[in-house]
């Protein structure tokens, strides 16, 4: 799915520093429910609003601009806005297909409306506002010259973002091709959109990219700084926290990896990270925290070394009660055998009591 606009309205959530487990990240983020008289009441007014946008038929008295890899539709007055964002469109591809070295099979078509409308893929598109549907390789947004009339999207906007919804094109495509599954029910919103929004802010080199978008991005070095950058407080910004999470695994395994998260059939996509890197959550946060205070001048020891010396200690004692218990189980399996074979067998041969259940069992 496609992105709004900036998501500056976004703060990361304030965590306890809590050291990161995989169940952490299994937990879905919370979204606020409202109440079926509230949601009846809206759900009427939206569809009320909706009936009185214009609809543009898909293809049907479009003017398009094309190459080898897009098709920009759009309508009679908008040329130069087509034109536009056919040029961002191949810079978003350059930069996707270096990181993402997957070909589609049909060129990615690009809708450009000249007011708010109801998509040909059935969503809703409006002012500062663009989406892109995977499964009909297709990215939507309103002419930059009318957007531009009303908010401020400027041209820095549109090209960051085209980058951005094309990533989700390549990457939804990608898995839905390669595993036979959606997107949104495999990925966590963290990496499905920190990897849109690190191509499009650090690997596209844009200075201007990065100059408009470098408040939001201080505000995770602040994180991490103030000893807050755990993984779960820094992913729970999924645009910027998430690029910077997308970029330390980029950063620190490579492109490979990416790949292989989206390509390869695991059971679930945390399964996938810790098979592909070898590494546990745990020790993959340890890694992120070394790495974002080596990226951001931090002193790691000072500001972390405490709370990952508690968690070590904690982790330490639980796999210690762990083996006690299960050497406990395993004497109790081979004192219990071994006195059924003294008690059954005919022959006079004694089983030590310090073999294992298998070893009993082979003798």
């Amino acid at each position: 799915m496609g992105s709004l606009p900036d998501k500056e309205d976004h703060e990361p959530k304030s965590e306890s520093n809590s050291y990161m487990t995989i169940s952490h990240f299994k937990v879905a983020m919370r979204r606020y429910r409202l109440d079926k008289l509230t949601f009846s009441s809206i759900l009427l007014i939206i569809l009320t609003l909706i009936s009185t946008l214009p609809v543009f038929a898909a293809e049907v008295d479009w003017l398009k601009v094309e190459d080898e890899h897009f098709i920009v539709y759009y309508q009679s007055g908008y040329e130069t806005d087509a034109l536009k964002i056919l040029q961002y469109a191949d810079h978003a591809r350059q930069i996707i297909v270096d990181f993402i070295p997957y070909e589609l099979d049909k060129k990615v078509k690009i809708y450009v409306y000249p007011a708010p409308s109801i998509t040909e893929s059935g969503w809703y598109i409006t002012y500062g506002h663009m989406f892109a549907d995977y499964m009909k390789k297709s990215i939507y947004l309103i002419a930059p010259s009318e957007v531009s009339k009303r908010i401020p999207c400027d041209d820095i906007w549109h090209k960051k973002n085209i980058v951005h919804e094309y990533a989700h094109v390549i990457a939804g495509s990608l898995i839905y091709e390669k595993q036979k599954r959606y997107m949104g029910d495999y990925l966590p919103e963290w990496f499905q959109e920190g990897l849109a929004e690190y191509a499009a802010i650090f690997l596209s080199n844009d200075p201007e990219i990065k100059e408009k978008y470098s408040p939001q991005l201080e505000e995770v070095k602040d994180l991490v700084g103030s000893g807050k950058g755990f993984f779960i407080t820094v992913a729970s910004d999924i645009y910027y926290g998430g690029a910077y999470l997308v970029y330390f695994l980029h950063d620190t395994y490579g492109k490979n990896l990416i790949m292989n998260l989206l390509a390869k059939p695991y059971p679930d996509f945390y399964t996938a990270l810790e098979e592909e890197t070898g590494k546990s959550i745990r020790e993959l946060e340890n890694e992120w925290l070394r790495w974002a205070c080596s990226k951001f001048g931090v002193d790691f020891g000072k500001v972390y070394g405490e709370a990952l010396a508690a968690a070590k200690l904690t982790v330490t004692v639980t796999e210690s009660i762990t083996k006690t218990l299960t050497e406990k189980v395993t004497l109790t399996e081979t004192y219990t055998i071994t006195k059924t074979a003294h008690t059954t067998s005919t022959t006079t041969k004694t089983i030590p009591i310090t073999k294992t259940l298998t070893e009993i069992k082979t003798a």
